[in-house]
This record gives structure tokens, C-alpha cells and sequence, in this order.
């Protein structure tokens, strides 16, 4: 199971270069997108960064928005709640990236997602997010794609 952080969710609904690589990854799934709620709040930040720089219509924060919710209601995307299982997985992965000897400075929405993504048990990481993808290689995730 594969869990997508909001840097590789976005490129679904958004044409960027390498959108159609994260296409293809989810075309290639059987199952469900599983993301943190956490990161309805991030795509609505980054729709509404692309309208700022005019890749975006002031329109189209909103209609992303209700297509990601739609998706949510129908179950092609699983959004993973912010409960103490995940809270607890995020002070481990938060103890165990600073308490390395030469800490990892992980942000903390980045331990967010990767603690949503061992509270559902996932195997692999869909990510675009240099710091996340060597974190999330540190704690033993396959990340996709396997290069960037």
C-alpha cells in the first residue's frame, strides 16, 4: 500500500512536467490514494500559490478542491485522521530524527504525513519532496518513484 504526501497528490491535479509520472504511479495502483487530512489544507495553500503566480485561475483553488473532495466522498482518496495512533507514530519518527547523531531536521507536516503513513501500515511513499523522500528512506519506506 502507498501512502501520497501533498507534494505528489498535487501533481494529479495540476500539469506540471512530471505529472504524468505520478499519473502513471496511481493508473498502476490498485488501490486507494491514502493521505493525511492534513493535506487538503496544504492543497488548497499550493492551488492558491500556483493563482498568485497566474499558472492558476482565482477560480480554481475552489473547483480543485470540491474534485478532491468528491474523490474523498467515493473513497478514491483515503484520508488518514490526525488521532493519537498517529501521534504517537509521529514522536517516534520525530525522536528518531533528531536523536540521530547527525539529526535529521524533519518539519513537522513532513513527520505528520510519514507518521500517516505508518499508522496505516503503508510500504511505500509516493513523494516529490527532496526532505521527506530521505526521511522517508530512513525509516525504511520504498519511495516512488524511485528517482527524481
Amino acid at each position: 500500500m502507498a501512502y501520497w504526501d501533498t507534494s505528489a497528490l498535487a501533481k494529479l491535479y495540476l500539469d506540471e512536467p512530471d505529472s504524468s509520472r505520478y499519473r502513471k504511479i496511481l493508473r498502476e495502483s490498485i488501490d486507494a490514494v491514502q493521505t493525511s487530512a492534513l493535506s487538503l489544507a496544504e492543497l488548497y495553500r499550493v492551488f492558491w500559490a500556483k493563482s498568485v503566480d497566474r499558472a492558476l485561475t482565482s477560480s480554481a483553488p475552489d473547483a480543485l478542491m470540491t474534485k478532491i473532495s468528491e474523490a474523498a466522498e467515493t473513497g478514491r482518496i483515503r484520508l488518514v485522521a490526525y488521532d493519537r495512533q498517529l501521534l504517537l507514530h509521529f514522536h517516534k519518527i520525530i525522536a528518531n530524527s533528531y536523536g540521530r547523531p547527525k539529526p535529521v531536521r524533519l518539519r513537522s507536516a513532513d513527520g505528520i504525513h510519514l507518521a500517516a503513513a505508518r499508522s496505516i501500515a503503508a510500504v511505500e511513499v509516493v513523494c516529490a519532496d527532496k526532505r521527506m523522500r530521505a526521511a522517508a528512506a530512513l525509516l525504511g519506506f520504498t519511495l516512488l518513484p524511485s528517482k527524481l
